[in-house]
C-alpha cells in the first residue's frame, strides 16, 4: 500500500478546513456576520474571527449594518455586548476599544455602517464579539447584530518606511531604502542612483568603487557620492601604479568629512586608510583638510571604509606622479663633474649618471661614475683625487 495517498488526502483535508472554517478567513475580499442576522442574536457570545489578507496588503473592515445592545456601567463603556477590532492577533496591544451600539438610534454610538473604516498596520486582522446574559433594553427593538465586509488593500511600504524613519528613535535601524523606493502591489523594492549598487540587506546603496585600479600620471580620487554624503555600508579600494623611479603625490581638495569618534582607536567607525608598501595610516575627522603625502613605493593603496550608522561628506584628493631626483653631488676636492647623463633642468632624476676627473697631477680613487637610484640616493659614494706620487 502506497502510503503516500493518505498523506496526501490528510493534507487536502486540512486545507479544506482551514478555507471552510467560517472564523478563520482570508482572501482579497470576503464578508461575515453575527449568529442568526438579520434576526437577534444570542446570549452568552464570545467569537473570534481571524483575517489574514497575502502579504504585503492590509485588511480593511466595515460595517453595512451594526446593531448592537447600548450599554455603560461603572465608568465602562458597552459593559455588556460589544465588538472589539484588534490589529493583529486576539493578543494584540492595539485595538479600536469596544464597539456597541446603533449609529442609526444614537448618533454618538456604533460605527457608521460603510463609512467608518478600520485598518491593520499588518496582513491580519481579529474582530471579536461578546454578549451577555441578556440583549434588549426596555422598550427598545432586540438588536440584530453586525455584518461586515473586508477586503485587502495594498500597503504603500515605501511611506510606510518613510514614517518609521522619521518618528524613530534610532533611525537606522529601519530598512528604508537610501535612495529609491518603488511600491507595487504586494510589496516594494528597493533601487539605487547609478554607480551605486544595492547591498545585500535589500535597501542599503553601497558605492561601486572597490577594486579600482588606477595608472594614469593625475587624476581625482571621491568617496562615492562626493560632495554630497557618502553611503552607509560602504567599502571602497584604489591602488594608484606608477613606474619604476617615481613617487605618487596625495594632495586633499574641498571638503574633508569622515566621521571621528573618540576612542583608543584612531577611526573606529568611517575612514580612510592610506597603504604606502608596510605603512599604513587612517585619517577621519572634519577639523581640517589632511596634510599632502608623498609615497615611498611605486604602490600606493587608497581604502574607504563607513559603517551603517553616520553618513557625511566624505573626501576628495587629487593624485599625481611626481619624479625621484637625487640631490646634485659635491665634486671632489681637486675634481670636477665631466658629465651629468639624463639631468633634467639641472635635476638628477632615476637613473642619471654623473660622471667625475681629477685635475691633472691627481688619480681617482673610487668609481668615476654613479648613478641615481630610485630611492634618491646614489649607487655609490663620491670618489677622491689623490696626489700623484
Amino acid at each position: 500500500m502506497d502510503l503516500r495517498w493518505p498523506a496526501a488526502l490528510l493534507a487536502l483535508l486540512q486545507v479544506s478546513s482551514v478555507k471552510c472554517d467560517p472564523y478563520h478567513l482570508h482572501g482579497m475580499y470576503g464578508t461575515f456576520h453575527s449568529a442568526n442576522f438579520p434576526q437577534f442574536y444570542d446570549n452568552n457570545q464570545i467569537r473570534n474571527w481571524t483575517i489574514r489578507a497575502p502579504v504585503g496588503f492590509r485588511v480593511v473592515l466595515y460595517f453595512t449594518d451594526f446593531d448592537l445592545e447600548d450599554s455603560y456601567y461603572d465608568g465602562v463603556v458597552c459593559a455588556a455586548d460589544y465588538v472589539e477590532i484588534s490589529d493583529g492577533g486576539p493578543d494584540a496591544n492595539r485595538t479600536s476599544g469596544r464597539l456597541c451600539g446603533n449609529s442609526r438610534l444614537y448618533p454618538d454610538d456604533g460605527p457608521a455602517p460603510y463609512v467608518y473604516q478600520f485598518r491593520s498596520s499588518s496582513d491580519l486582522m481579529t474582530v471579536r464579539f461578546v454578549s451577555d446574559f441578556s440583549n434588549d433594553l426596555p422598550g427598545l427593538p432586540t438588536p440584530k447584530g453586525f455584518q461586515a465586509v473586508y477586503k485587502a488593500e495594498d500597503i504603500n511600504e515605501c511611506e510606510e518606511l518613510e514614517r518609521k524613519f522619521q518618528t524613530a528613535v534610532f533611525p537606522e535601524q529601519v530598512g528604508k531604502c537610501d535612495h529609491h523606493c518603488n511600491n507595487y502591489m504586494g510589496g516594494y523594492q528597493c533601487t539605487c542612483k547609478t554607480g551605486y549598487k544595492l547591498a545585500p540587506d535589500g535597501y542599503t546603496c553601497q558605492g561601486k568603487c572597490s577594486n579600482v585600479f588606477i595608472t594614469s600620471r593625475a587624476g581625482v580620487i571621491s568617496s562615492p557620492g562626493y560632495p554630497y554624503n557618502y553611503p552607509k555600508q560602504t567599502d571602497c579600494d584604489w591602488t594608484i601604479q606608477v613606474d619604476v623611479g617615481q613617487r605618487i603625490q596625495l594632495d586633499f581638495l574641498g571638503v574633508f568629512e569622515i566621521e571621528d569618534y573618540l576612542t583608543e582607536d584612531k577611526c573606529p567607525y568611517d575612514w580612510l586608510k592610506i597603504v604606502d608598501g608596510k605603512f599604513e595610516k587612517k585619517i577621519c575627522g572634519t577639523n581640517q583638510l589632511p596634510e599632502t603625502y608623498v609615497s615611498t613605493e611605486t604602490t600606493l593603496r587608497l581604502e574607504f571604509h563607513s559603517d551603517m550608522v553616520k553618513e557625511m561628506t566624505g573626501f576628495q584628493v587629487s593624485h599625481r606622479v611626481q619624479g625621484v631626483y637625487c640631490d646634485p653631488p659635491v665634486p671632489p676636492t681637486h675634481g670636477r663633474v665631466t658629465a651629468a647623463y639624463g639631468a633634467d633642468s639641472g635635476r638628477l632624476p632615476f637613473e642619471s649618471v654623473v660622471v667625475f676627473e681629477c685635475e691633472l697631477g691627481y688619480s681617482m680613487k673610487g668609481e668615476h661614475k654613479i648613478t641615481c637610484l630610485k630611492d634618491g640616493s646614489f649607487d655609490d659614494d663620491v670618489p677622491t683625487c689623490v696626489r700623484d706620487t
